[in-house]
């Protein structure tokens, strides 16, 4: 038949040109969604390569904490996709980011290819920003280099710049019209992400809905979809979202600690402030704090200013109904997931200003002429900008003075001054995960009474244990010396404790950290046989 791709030596399949041309055709489809050939690409590709290079640079320069190492040593150590899905059991992130990890260490078993790998999810959102939203150029330079942007999901490599990529190119796919498959299929990938995305991912897709039920009502055809593919969509989105609605809820025997923040209605309101300006305590420990945290007021003050920067991000937005429901529907998720999960560090608030540059993205790209708050939103946006510049200089300067994480030096002292094969004990088992990542081999757990070289939250794991006992009954049954560490100055506070048959020498306290859990104080624990003593 004239014009179909068949080869009678194909069998009646497809021939090889004509699957070429449709794959051809797809990725057309996606450059195409991301870039229609604007003379910007050029300030785009020099934005992103100056992206690349200095937030490569402190990447590199950045000692990995527990969360990073937690993740890349799941995923690198996990024999098959199955395992990686078993051992995330007791995790509470969905698997996406895992998954991707996993292939990445079936390539490498460095760890420096997640961090790589981690810059380029971010540098790709900074190119799709740079060169399809609205911002100003002066708004995709201080956009690049925030805080949050170039450290919280860049330097610092977990799940949640991809989310924030898919984001990006989800709303990048917004202006093409409704009830798009492809715009659901991206949201649905954000769900798999962690909760806080899944939450921004169905404001996304609130925003979709208000946008066609506006048309209908207007009568406007440009802007209808399709019912069957809004259906579709949806459905595949319901199906990711419950997913991983399942995924964070703890399993029955689960020893995940849940302890981050307050069950504080008023410090769940004042987030939002802290994720629209976060601006630091000046000092080695400013990750996570804001410099108003300390004071009786803290949390009065800074849920009044989430007030009022919210109020005036309405004002700013109202002119654009679809803007509006995605900065309210995604706030209002966002502060009950705060609430329920008190999970209130930068890293997890920070998806309030993915919202806010999804809103402002969409309110500019239905700009009309008649936009009386046009400049204002510009100049809101921008001073906001600004602010995110602040704690980023602050950071890249304290990583130049202290490591983020002692496990580096602490794993360079081992190395430089101890055998090889000597086992290292961990009492404080959060800083176990990122001492074995740079020791390269597995530690024990006193917590689980295990070798391992990521942490297992099962019920096997306990909180509250006696960590001379449990040293003396791992020498007991190994019968050998042993690295002891424990949390910096513990030793000196429990030595009255330590029974007289351990014979313990300090070597070194490594406590000088932007991160206090990842610290410690290494000991050498000998061996003497019973008869010896």
């Amino acid at each position: 038949m004239p014009g179909r791709s068949i080869d009678r030596r194909w069998n009646g399949l497809p021939h090889p040109r004509a699957i070429s041309k449709l794959f051809w055709s797809l990725g057309h489809s996606v450059f195409y969604e991301i870039s229609d050939f604007e003379p910007r690409w050029v300030f785009a590709a020099a934005i992103t390569t100056a992206f690349v290079v200095i937030a490569g640079f402190q990447t590199f320069h950045h000692v990995m904490w527990l969360d990073e190492w937690q993740a890349w040593l799941l995923a690198k150590d996990s024999q098959s996709v199955a395992g990686v899905l078993r051992n995330l059991r007791y995790e509470t992130h969905p698997p996406l980011w895992h998954l991707c990890l996993y292939f990445i260490s079936r390539v490498t078993g460095d760890f420096r290819a997640m961090q790589a790998f981690h810059v380029a999810i971010a540098a790709a959102g900074v190119f799709v920003v740079a060169l399809r939203s609205p911002l100003s150029r002066l708004q995709v330079v201080l956009y690049a280099f925030g805080f949050l942007v170039i450290y919280e999901y860049c330097v610092v490599s977990r799940c949640y710049g991809l989310g924030f990529l898919l984001m990006l190119l989800a709303v990048a796919m917004f202006r093409r019209g409704p009830g798009r498959l492809g715009y659901y299929l991206l949201l649905a990938l954000m769900a798999q992400v962690d909760a806080f995305a899944m939450v921004v991912a169905l404001a996304l897709a609130a925003a979709d809905l208000t946008r066609m039920t506006r048309a209908t009502v207007s009568g406007l055809s440009s802007a209808r979809a399709r019912p069957a593919i809004v259906a579709v969509g949806l459905l595949v989105l319901a199906i990711s979202c419950l997913a991983c609605c399942l995924k964070v809820i703890p399993v029955a025997d689960s020893s995940y600690p849940n302890t981050h923040g307050a069950h504080d209605p008023l410090a769940t309101l004042g987030s939002l402030y802290c994720a629209w300006a976060p601006i630091p305590h000046f000092g080695p420990h400013f990750w996570s704090t804001n410099i108003v945290d300390g004071y009786w007021f803290s949390t009065l003050v800074e849920s009044a200013y989430s007030l009022v920067l919210f109020a005036i991000a309405l004002t700013m937005l109202s002119t654009s109904r679809e803007a509006i429901t995605l900065l309210v529907v995604g706030c209002a998720g966002i502060m009950i997931e705060v609430y329920l999960s008190r999970q209130q560090a930068f890293r997890h608030t920070g998806h309030f200003f993915m919202v806010l540059i999804a809103a402002y993205w969409i309110a500019e790209e239905a700009g009309k002429s008649s936009d009386r708050h046009a400049r204002s939103r510009r100049r809101f946006l921008t001073f906001l900008l600004i602010l995110q510049i602040i704690p980023t200089l602050w950071a890249f300067h304290m990583e130049r003075t202290l490591p983020f994480s002692d496990s580096k030096k602490a794993a360079e002292f081992i190395k430089a001054n101890l055998p090889a094969d000597i086992p290292v004990v961990m009492a404080n088992d959060m800083s176990g995960p990122a001492l074995s990542g740079y020791l390269g081999r597995p530690v024990y757990y006193e917590s689980r009474q295990a070798f391992g070289t990521y942490l297992m939250w099962d019920s096997r794991r306990r909180d509250e244990f006696d960590p001379f006992a449990e040293l003396i009954d791992f020498q007991s049954k190994y019968k050998c010396d042993v690295i002891f560490s424990m949390a910096p100055h513990r030793l000196q506070g429990d030595s009255l404790h330590a029974p007289p048959q351990l014979h313990l020498t300090i070597l070194k306290e490594f406590d000088q950290t932007i991160d206090f859990r990842d610290q410690y104080e290494l000991s050498l624990a000998k061996y003497v046989p019973e008869n010896g003593r």
